[in-house]
């Protein structure tokens, strides 16, 4: 397995400025936590919001000094400026992440219906735990 460097908050300012820019970029996903949406090597496209974001729309974040892909489950109950989110097999949710780390929503993968009612399912079973 590949080891991914760190990338700096220098870096990912940098990364975004050039995103904002080109409005759209292709990056390779080096995880499976989102699997089986995206699986590990896929060619991902990402593009700048074009709308609020919503439950299931996929977002790639900065966190840890890396990039990251998951699941928008929602906006944090402590600021709009945050959301809640997760991986697609993640049983906790991420810290929250500020608008301001998000690159972008992933436009060339979506969730299909049973994938919906099956984070969901997840999702209310967290709740329970």
């Amino acid at each position: 397995m590949t080891k991914i460097p760190p990338i700096s908050e220098e870096q990912f300012q940098g990364i975004k400025r050039q995103f904002l820019q080109q409005k759209m970029v292709t990056c390779q996903v080096v995880s499976d936590s989102m699997e089986p949406i995206i699986m590990t090597g896929d060619m991902i496209t990402v593009a700048l919001p074009t709308q609020p974001l919503r439950l299931f729309d996929i977002l790639v974040f900065y966190q840890n000094k890396k990039l990251i892909c998951h699941l928008f489950v929602k906006e944090s109950q402590l600021s709009k400026d945050e959301y809640l989110t997760s991986s697609y097999n993640g049983i906790v949710f991420d810290f929250p992440v500020k608008a301001s780390e998000v690159l972008g929503v992933v436009v060339s993968h979506r969730l299909s219906f049973f994938q919906k009612i099956g984070f969901l399912l997840k999702m209310r079973w967290r709740k329970n735990q």
